[in-house]
């Protein structure tokens, strides 16, 4: 039984990371419909993202190059806003990075 529970453990800190790239799926184009209440945007250069709206944190992820997200078009915190990636999770990128 201790085996079996630490083969699970150890599989699921192996999965486990603080930070992973994320892309759009290929041929997957975000509308404002999708996107409501935020907008689409294209990151450009890709960029950091954070948790909180503080650039100082650490990254959760990284967004890569020309890649789709929704984004807000109203600036928080420190020149950051606030994006909803492709796998629905949440966060704050350099408001630079994306192109409306």
């Amino acid at each position: 039984m201790r085996l079996i529970l630490g083969l699970a453990l150890a599989a699921a800190a192996g999965c486990a990371t603080t930070t992973s790239s994320t892309s759009s799926p290929p041929g997957q184009k975000l509308d404002a419909q999708a996107c409501s209440p935020l907008l689409p945007a294209v990151a450009r250069q890709g960029a950091d993202v954070f948790a909180t709206p503080d650039s100082n944190a650490a990254p959760i992820a990284t967004i890569k190059p020309d890649t789709q997200v929704c984004a807000s078009d109203s600036p928080q915190g420190f020149g950051l806003t606030r994006v909803k990636l492709s796998d629905g999770r949440t966060g704050f990128v350099e408001q630079d990075s994306l192109s409306f």
